[in-house]
C-alpha cells in the first residue's frame, strides 16, 4: 500500500484530501477498527504507521475512498492495489473451494512478478511465504484458520492479572494460579462455551410503524396487529443491528445475495428472526473491489442459523456518494469444502 500511495500522491490526490476522506468516511456498526490519518511524511518512511486491523481496513476501503480519482487503466492501481485485495480475500477466507489452491498459486505468482516489474522493486521475505499458501490449503485447509491472532488475544487477560499484582516474585506462577481459578469457576458454575443470546430492550411495535407494513405482515404470517421488536441481538458472539447487510446465499452465477435488516422480531417460541429487504446486486466493481447494490421493496425473513455467512456487512457509499457498495470481509464460495450450505428459509 505504501507504493500505491507514493504513486497516487500527489499525482491524483493530496495527503490532506485523503485524510479528509478518511475523517468523513462512514464505517458502520460492523467494523470496530478505524483508519488512522496518513502522516504528511509517509513517503520517507518504510511502512505506514498502522496496526494490523487498521491496515486491513485501509486496504479493504481504499477503493471506496479514492477510486473515483484514479483512472481505470492505472497500472499501479490494477496490478498492485486490486491484486493485493484479491490475495487478501483468498487468504482470509475460512471456506475453500476445490480450485482455491490453484487460483491462489497463480495469483501469488502474478502478484510477485508484477511487484518486481511495475514499481521496479525487489521481493521481500514475506513474499516468499505467500508461495507456500496454496500448499497449506491442500494439506491443512484455509490459511485464515492457521492464524495465531486468536491465541495472541489471550495475552490480554494474562497481562491484566500481571499488572494487577504488585509483587514480581514468581509472576508466572501467579498468572497460572489466576488462570486455573478462572477455569475452576467455569467448571463449577457450568457456564456455557457458547454465550447466551443477548438483545436490546424489547418494545411492542405496530405494523404501521414500518416502511412496508403489508409486506412485513405477510412475511411473518401472523394475525396480530403488532409484534415485539429489538434494535439489536447478539447470537453466538455476533451482533446484528438494524441496517446491517446479511449474506443470504450464493446464486448460480456465484454472486452473493444480500439482505438489508429492517427489523429484528421476537417470535412466540422466544427465537429471533431477522426481517430483511432484498438488495439488488448490480455486479462486482473491480475498480472499487466491492459489489454495487440497490434497495428494493421485496421483504423476507431468515434465521441466523440459515445464513450463508454469519458475519454481517455494511453498506458503504462511494466517494461521490452516488453509489452503494458492499465490501466483503473475504472471498465466499458456493462450493466450499468445510461447511454445508443451508438453504435460506424465506417466505
Amino acid at each position: 500500500m505504501l507504493l500505491v500511495l507514493r504513486h497516487c500522491i500527489p499525482k491524483y490526490f493530496t495527503v490532506e484530501l485523503l485524510n479528509h476522506f478518511i475523517e468523513l468516511f462512514y464505517y458502520g456498526d460492523c467494523d470496530s477498527s478505524k483508519i488512522p490519518s496518513i502522516s504528511l511524511d509517509f513517503a520517507s518512511r518504510d511502512k505506514l504507521k498502522m496496526s494490523g486491523p487498521e491496515t486491513l481496513m485501509f486496504v479493504r476501503m481504499f477503493g471506496l475512498l479514492v477510486s473515483d480519482r484514479v483512472p481505470h487503466d492505472d497500472p499501479f492501481w490494477i496490478f498492485l492495489n486490486l491484486k493485493l485485495s484479491q490475495l487478501l480475500d483468498k487468504c482470509l477466507s475460512k471456506s475453500i473451494s476445490p480450485r482455491m489452491s490453484v487460483s491462489l498459486r497463480i495469483l501469488v505468482e502474478e502478484f510477485n512478478e508484477i511487484y518486481v516489474c511495475v514499481p521496479n522493486d525487489t521481493l521481500k521475505p514475506k513474499f516468499h511465504f505467500q508461495v507456500h499458501y496454496s500448499t497449506i490449503i491442500d494439506e491443512s485447509g484455509p490459511v485464515a484458520l492457521t492464524s495465531t491472532k486468536r491465541f495472541e488475544s489471550k495475552h490480554r487477560s494474562l497481562l491484566m492479572r500481571a499488572h494487577d499484582t504488585q509483587s514480581r516474585m514468581q509472576i508466572c506462577v501467579t498468572v497460572a494460579i489466576h488462570h486455573q481459578l478462572q477455569m475452576c469457576f467455569r467448571c463449577k458454575s457450568r457456564s456455557r462455551i457458547i454465550p447466551k443470546p443477548e438483545f436490546g430492550p424489547l418494545h411492542e411495535v405496530s405494523w404501521a410503524n414500518f416502511s412496508n407494513p403489508e409486506c412485513l405482515k405477510s412475511v411473518l404470517a401472523t394475525p396480530m396487529s403488532s409484534c415485539m421488536s429489538a434494535n439489536w441481538v447478539k447470537l453466538k458472539g455476533t451482533k446484528y443491528k438494524l441496517r446491517m447487510v446479511l449474506t443470504l446465499q450464493i446464486d448460480n452465477s456465484e454472486n452473493p445475495v444480500f439482505g438489508h435488516i429492517e427489523a429484528i422480531i421476537l417470535e412466540s417460541n422466544n427465537s429471533f428472526v431477522l426481517v430483511f429487504s432484498h438488495l439488488m446486486n448490480l455486479g462486482f466493481d473491480s475498480h472499487v473491489h466491492g459489489y454495487e447494490v440497490e434497495s428494493s421493496d421485496s421483504w423476507s425473513k431468515v434465521y441466523v442459523m440459515n445464513l450463508f455467512d454469519p458475519l454481517p456487512h455494511n453498506i458503504n457509499l462511494s466517494a461521490s456518494e452516488s453509489k452503494k457498495f458492499v465490501v466483503l470481509h473475504c472471498e465466499l464460495s458456493a462450493h466450499n469444502l468445510n461447511f454445508k450450505l443451508i438453504s435460506v428459509s424465506v417466505i
